[in-house]
């Protein structure tokens, strides 16, 4: 047997050969050569097993399971695994040829990161550039994953000892399961980026991202996993982010009242939160908002959910006020701060009546305020308006 390689690359697939030739190519044209690769076929496809036996060897292992998931393909193929460093290609995705290269240089320049990802193109069926995905986690980024998970499986290469001693993907879960091992990792160690298009991530009919609800109940899961390490009022705001998220993913299929349901939540987790979603037009915002709020309001039932109400009322028309203002439509403006000073007087904060006398008066009152509020600001110590 020959000494061990660098990098074993881990592909797990399931019924796609032509999805996976092509994943397959990317690899071999890759500069870095001193790899093996692991197919872990998920599938009970035929096809696949007589495509690759020829291709067997000390090099390139082929293995199949009976149907047990992603995450149990990914371990399994990591348990078979030789390499200082595991790579993971999805059979739908690809890599460009200086990927690996480019990764194993920081990974040999900087021994304390366990976990390397590079920015990727999202692709259609036709290899059609979507749009690039550069999101620079690096560092101790574990605070930063929480909030979204901006690294793709299929542009990551890590650590052996860091995958294993983490404890693998959990099996339990399936379209979350890498979010689930990155931020186990890097919850532990720093993590790096490289600012290189290296990947090339594909959406079509058949990604396990398109199943929202699946999505859904993963995602909370992984949250309730990692509350132990969090403040609660932290836990909650990630709460409600993800739900605004996961309320927009629902809005863009079609699905208008899972959508109402999850915003309703998210303004029960932290009223504080936007739900706006600049992809819509703001009078669609506005709409969906104003159901939002009237779904909470439907469900009060004492005073501390009336003030719940109240407050995330008023967060939302603040929000939408500036939307309005920004976009100079005055009257849409000030409609929208009256409902906020409905819900929330008299704590309304000063910065709004500047620009809503301005809306009526126009800037050279605006600006005479504004100077008043700086010499009051600065003649009395400590005096701050609200």
């Amino acid at each position: 047997m020959t000494s061990a390689p660098r990098i074993s690359v881990i592909v797990p697939t399931c019924n796609r050969p032509s999805f996976l030739m092509h994943a397959l190519e990317s690899i071999r044209r890759q500069t870095f050569t001193d790899y093996e690769i692991i197919v872990v076929d998920d599938g009970d496809n035929d096809v696949t097993h007589r495509l690759l036996e020829p291709s067997c060897g000390e090099r390139f292992l082929y293995l199949h399971t009976n149907r047990r998931g992603l995450a149990a393909a990914r371990n399994i193929g990591m348990q078979a695994a030789r390499g200082h460093f595991f790579a993971f290609l999805d059979d739908d995705d690809q890599w460009l040829p200086g990927k690996l290269s480019a990764q194993i240089a920081v990974l040999e320049r900087c021994p304390e990161v366990a976990l390397v990802h590079c920015g990727y193109r999202i692709v259609n069926d036709n290899d059609k550039p979507i749009k690039e995905v550069r999101a620079e986690a690096r560092k101790w980024a574990y605070q930063q994953l929480l909030a979204w998970n901006s690294i793709a499986a299929s542009s990551v290469i890590l650590r052996s000892e860091a995958a294993r001693t983490s404890g693998g993907f959990d099996e339990q879960l399936s379209g979350c399961a890498d979010w689930d091992l990155w931020l186990r990792i890097a919850r532990d160690h720093p993590i790096e980026y490289c600012d290189e298009i290296l990947t090339l991530y594909r959406i079509h009919g058949n990604n396990m991202h398109k199943n929202i609800a699946g999505m859904e109940r993963e995602t909370f899961l992984i949250l309730e996993k990692h509350a132990m390490h969090l403040a609660r009022e932290q836990y909650t705001s990630l709460r409600a982010t993800h739900a605004v998220r996961l309320a927009r993913d629902y809005y863009r299929v079609g699905n208008r009242a899972a959508c109402l349901r999850l915003l309703t939540d998210a303004l029960l987790e932290d009223p504080t939160c936007s739900l706006l979603m600049h992809e819509l037009s703001v009078e669609e915002q506005e709409h969906l908002i104003g159901d939002a709020l009237s779904t909470l309001r439907s469900a009060i039932h004492d005073t501390q959910q009336h003030r719940t109400y109240q407050r995330a009322a008023a967060k939302q028309y603040h929000l939408l006020a500036w939307v309005y203002y920004h976009q100079n439509r005055m009257a849409d403006f000030r409609r929208c701060l009256r409902n906020v000073f409905q819900y929330r007087f008299p704590h309304i904060p000063f910065r709004l009546l500047v620009p809503y006398l301005k809306s009526f008066f126009g800037k050279r009152v605006s600006d005479a305020l504004h100077t008043l509020r700086t010499r009051l600001t600065n003649k009395h110590a400590g005096f701050r308006f609200l």
